[in-house]
């Protein structure tokens, strides 16, 4: 009898621990079901409300802010995998699942943040009708160092520098090569070096280069067009030769900016891409618009002396759709900019001779 009571007081104890692992595996499942519920509706909500920010920050410009949200994980992708319909391009948040795509968008980020705050900034592109605005996405996390050899680099980092100053959330400075050792620590969580000169040797403060990730942008022009090199960390102390890294071309203040808001070379050269779609769509309306009103003004005696006035930007020669090009060479770079430029002065020269003449304008 003893021993039959033993077995059973060692079954009941075996029954009881099995059913209670059970039962706390059951609420185990169901409390991680309902986090996981929850981080999904919130990622929604913050996917909503991103953007509804990022339409009011598109559709103003010359717009900065600081905006507060959830503390949740951003990703920004972009890859320069595109076609006339747009480019790969998202944000998704955390590791929800819950994303939104940007094929369309050009929106300029460090590529992933995990923050409280949100710094937006909205430049627009004209031709100098407007073509698109370009969205630059940071936190307050991140800092902003310019730094130039002479008084030459100087002039155009003090350009750049009273630019990025507009957007009074940014942190910027501005210092020569001799104080690069006495830089301090200010706490931020990543740095983004942006040399005015091809340089071979980073010398940075310990403070910064053993406590914080960083990385570097060359900008060896020292104009508003020009080319410019984005490179990481390890690129910079493995020593890289400039003839094995891929150089990027600007051809506005705001592709520059735009390329010291980028987290690497393809995520910039993929928003230029869906920049030049957007040129392209851009163009085909005014050229139409070009078209209708130099046919409109020749139907009436009163306005056909307009007719003319409409044909400098009809014939202009766009023959191909203008393309960002991926690879640099210097006859690439200038052609295209050849090619925007006449496009800028022809623009103009149409609408200068529209109002003198009392004709539509084209813009």
């Amino acid at each position: 009898m003893k021993k039959r009571g033993v077995v059973e007081v060692q079954f009941n104890w075996i029954f009881i621990f099995i059913v209670g692992t059970i039962i706390l595996m059951f609420f185990i499942f169901v409390g991680k079901s309902y986090l996981e519920s929850s981080n999904v509706k919130l990622a929604s909500k913050v996917r909503t409300d991103l953007d509804s920010i990022m339409k009011g920050a598109t559709s103003s410009t010359k717009s900065a802010s600081k905006l507060e949200i959830p503390r949740l994980k951003l990703s920004f992708t972009c890859y320069a995998e595109c076609s006339d319909d747009g480019c790969s391009s998202d944000f998704s948040i955390g590791d929800t699942g819950v994303n939104k795509e940007t094929k369309h968008e050009t929106i300029f980020s460090i590529g992933e943040m995990k923050t409280d705050f949100l710094i937006t900034w909205t430049l627009d592109w004209s031709m100098p009708f407007k073509v698109t605005n370009f969205l630059y996405l940071t936190n307050p996390s991140v800092r902003y160092i310019l730094v130039y050899q002479d008084d030459t680099e100087k002039v155009f980092a003090e350009k750049v520098y009273h630019l990025m100053l507009d957007n009074d959330f940014l942190t910027v400075d501005l210092v020569s090569e001799q104080e690069m050792q006495d830089i301090e620590n200010w706490g931020h969580k990543f740095v983004r070096f942006v040399f005015f000169y091809p340089f071979d040797v980073v010398d940075v403060s310990e403070d910064i280069t053993n406590e914080i990730d960083f990385d570097v942008v060359i900008l060896p022009d020292k104009f508003f067009t020009g080319k410019a090199i984005l490179r990481g960390y390890d690129d910079v102390y493995g020593g890289f030769q400039y003839d094995d890294v891929p150089v990027l071309s600007y051809y506005t203040k705001e592709m520059l900016i735009g390329i010291i808001f980028s987290k690497d070379a393809e995520f910039y050269q993929c928003n230029m891409i869906k920049s030049f779609n957007s040129l392209n769509r851009i163009l085909d309306l005014y050229s139409a618009r070009a078209y209708y009103l130099a046919e409109m003004s020749a139907q009436n005696p009163n306005t056909a002396h307009c007719a003319s006035v409409y044909a400098q930007f009809i014939d202009l020669s766009l023959s191909n759709k203008l393309e960002y090009p991926l690879e640099f060479t210097d006859e690439a770079f200038f052609s295209l900019k050849n090619k925007l430029g006449l496009i800028s002065e022809t623009a103009k020269s149409v609408n200068k001779k529209a109002i003198v003449n009392s004709c539509p304008r084209l813009y």
